[in-house]
Order: structure tokens, then C-alpha cells, then sequence
């Protein structure tokens, strides 16, 4: 089997690539058909509505802020500094985050085509917990292809959300997502940092997502989704190119505009089956 990429020994040893494919990845499905598009509106509108609706419930406040500093400033330590800043082509802006992990999710959500929108540092949570109010900033709400908004929390492993009181917080939090019809969901850095074959290809394909393609490349794609019907392989899809180093840029392009969907769980074969989906954007 001739492999696309350039895979690191450790993942394709045969003894070790049972173990490292059937990791599934944390709250990261994906969707085929949906198309990746700014809807920085639709977002903000659905969050200001449910905010509003929340405002009954004297037990909760919630405040929303899309701007790029969101609710409040990322901080690291004792010193208040934006740690990382993630150009995100899916929402047109950049995101901001705090530390490694949340860079790693950012660029889960860039690749996850069942994601029409992401924020981070974006609500407020104010809840009450027994006789007193507590705030909770979540690190990243996203916006799916289905309509649902999922509340995000980012930690380096499960033993960070035991934290004495730190719990509670979030399960007032999570009653408060559950009333409203939110999913409310933990995101571990230890699975965004697993050496899995899902995150190899997202870390290939966020690097590749503001590769412009040229028009007699759109051209070509076009022409090849008309051709086969929506169904096709990867090397139906490298042999419009000039090159393979064109063929991965224009792959993960295209992973990240919504227009491909293939399994990311395994290698990438040139034999491996892809939907080449219609509606296509391919300039910035």
C-alpha cells in the first residue's frame, strides 16, 4: 500500500497501529456534506437568544462577548498575556488561546467539518453554587453543522476537573447547558497530543488551510466532482496536480473548506475512497 504522507515509524509499526487507530478522538466527529462557511452572525444570534432566555433563571447569568479578547483576558500564571494567537480561516478571525492545548484544539475545530463556528474565551457563566456565585469563562463554544452549541472545557488530563469546589462549578455550569439544550463536554490534552493517525493528518491539514489554489486547479476539481459523482479516490485526486507536494497542500485545503471528507483515523493511502463535496471554495 503506497501511503500518502510521510508517516513517523512509530505509527505505522504493525504492532503499535492497532493501538493508535482505535483511540477515538474526544467530542471530534465529523460530518460529510457540511460546508464550512463565516457565520460569525448566526453564532453570535444563537448565543444572545439562549443568553436572553437564561435571564428567567434566577440562578444563572450569562454574558456574551465574540469580540477577539472574548469574556476576559487569557492568562498564564500570575502575569495576564494572550499565550497564543490561531488565524482562523473557518471563522475569519483570530483565536485566541491559552497555552498549548487550546492551540490544539483550535486547529481540531479548523479540520472538524461537523464545526460551522468556533469561539474561544467567548461566555460567561455566572452560576449559584449552594449560597454563593461563582463564574465560570468556558474556553471554547462551537457552533455545529446540525445547529446544537457545545460548551467546551480544556484541561491537560480528567484529575484537573477535581479540584476541591472546581467540580461544583462545573456542574452548575453543565445544568445550566443542559436546560438551554447545550452540550457541555471536557476536552483532554492528552488526547490532542496523542501520536494517533487523526492527529497527524489535522496537524498537515491546518497548516495547509489558507493555501490559495490556483483556478486551473479549482478548475480541475470541479471538472473531477463532476466526473465521479462525489465519490472518488486520493489519487484520483494527485493526479490533476503537478506534483505530490501539491496534491497533500490541495488535499488539506480542501479538508478544511468542508469540500473532502475521508476517514483521518487511518493512513492515508493514494487507494483510499474520499466524497468530494460540492459547493466549493476554494479562494481566501
Amino acid at each position: 500500500m503506497s501511503e500518502f504522507f510521510d508517516y513517523p515509524r512509530a505509527l505505522l509499526n504493525r504492532e503499535n497501529r492497532a493501538e493508535y487507530s482505535q483511540i477515538p478522538p474526544s467530542h471530534l466527529g465529523f460530518l460529510p456534506g457540511c460546508q464550512t462557511t463565516n457565520l460569525s452572525s448566526k453564532l453570535a444570534q444563537k448565543l444572545d437568544d439562549f443568553a436572553q432566555a437564561a435571564a428567567a433563571n434566577r440562578n444563572c447569568k450569562i454574558t456574551v462577548n465574540l469580540d477577539r479578547d472574548g469574556t476576559r483576558q487569557v492568562f498564564t500564571g500570575r502575569r495576564y498575556w494572550q499565550t497564543s494567537i490561531f488565524p482562523s480561516r473557518k471563522c475569519g478571525k483570530s483565536i485566541v488561546c491559552e497555552g498549548q492545548n487550546e492551540l490544539l484544539f483550535a486547529a481540531q475545530c479548523e479540520v472538524d467539518i461537523g464545526v460551522k463556528e468556533y469561539a474561544s474565551q467567548a461566555i460567561l457563566f455566572e452560576t449559584r453554587v449552594g449560597s454563593k456565585w461563582t463564574k465560570y469563562h468556558c474556553d471554547f463554544c462551537r457552533l455545529r453543522a446540525d445547529g446544537a452549541i457545545e460548551i467546551i472545557e480544556v484541561k491537560p488530563d480528567a484529575s484537573h476537573l477535581d479540584r476541591p469546589g472546581y467540580r461544583e462549578k462545573l456542574e452548575a455550569v453543565g445544568e445550566v447547558c443542559a436546560e438551554l439544550g447545550w452540550m457541555f463536554s471536557p476536552v483532554f490534552g492528552v488526547d490532542l497530543q496523542r501520536r494517533t493517525f487523526h492527529n497527524f493528518h489535522v496537524n498537515w491539514a491546518h497548516r495547509h488551510r489558507f493555501y490559495l489554489i490556483p483556478d486551473w486547479l479549482s478548475l480541475a476539481v470541479d471538472r473531477l466532482a463532476d466526473a465521479c459523482g462525489g465519490h472518488s479516490t486520493v489519487q484520483d485526486l494527485k493526479a490533476i496536480c503537478s506534483g505530490l507536494e501539491q496534491a497533500r497542500a490541495l488535499l488539506c485545503a480542501l479538508i478544511c473548506r468542508g469540500n473532502v471528507h475521508l476517514d483521518l483515523s487511518q493512513p492515508i493511502s493514494l487507494n483510499a475512497p474520499m466524497a468530494l463535496i460540492g459547493g466549493y471554495n476554494h479562494g481566501l
